[in-house]
């Protein structure tokens, strides 16, 4: 990671970095009949909402490198249903390894994005924030989808990396941040649980 980057970019490499990992541990974790079980909230496979995270980030690469030329990158044009039910459509059978090789080389494009970015470019003002913190911003996708993970795996829904990422994620909306809490208080009561097992 090149030492320069400013501190929201330097942020955003390390969240897509711990993205990555997150999803490589998961990969390596589940079994081949876990990747066709549903997320609730979003209907998607487990398959497919890794593809959604994969592919979302190719988008952003390409994102990224048009808002360095000056382009509105957050036009109104943009039908993000449209898009997701493209990459739903697009990941429905692709392999998991292709898809974590993916996140992986698209990881690499987007740090390199990053280093193009100058310190003037990065403070620049766009759409009321700045290009740093409007890169920063785009990186917190992935981690919406943590919760939709622990969801559809009861197998490995207390798992402590998979609680690490779902109850670490900054998250925005209502329905989102009840899910996350719903999720926390299973949690809890799954230690509680073991304790009082312990301690029998």
């Amino acid at each position: 990671m090149p030492p320069e980057l400013a501190p929201e970019l330097r942020a955003a490499a390390d969240r897509l970095m711990h993205t990555g990992g997150y999803l490589r541990y998961l990969a390596s974790e589940m079994r081949t009949n876990e990747l066709e079980r549903h997320c609730k909230a979003t209907g998607l496979t487990v398959r497919q909402t890794f593809g959604h995270i994969v592919l979302w980030l190719e988008c952003e690469v390409e994102r990224s490198g048009q808002l360095l030329g000056g382009e509105d990158v957050l036009e109104a044009s943009l039908d993000v249903d449209d898009v997701n039910r493209g990459f739903a459509e697009a990941s429905r059978n692709t392999p998991l390894t292709e898809l974590i090789e993916r996140f992986l080389k698209a990881y690499r494009a987007q740090i390199a994005v990053y280093a193009r970015v100058s310190s003037e470019l990065g403070a620049r003002e766009v759409r009321g924030t700045t290009v740093s913190a409007l890169l920063l911003e785009l990186t917190a996708h992935g981690q919406r989808h943590a919760v939709d993970f622990a969801e559809a795996l009861p197998r490995l829904r207390f798992d402590p990396l998979l609680l690490d990422w779902a109850l670490a994620a900054q998250l925005r909306e209502p329905g989102e941040l009840h899910r996350q809490l719903k999720l926390a208080e299973a949690a809890r009561a799954h230690l509680r649980a073991r304790e009082e097992s312990d301690d029998a």
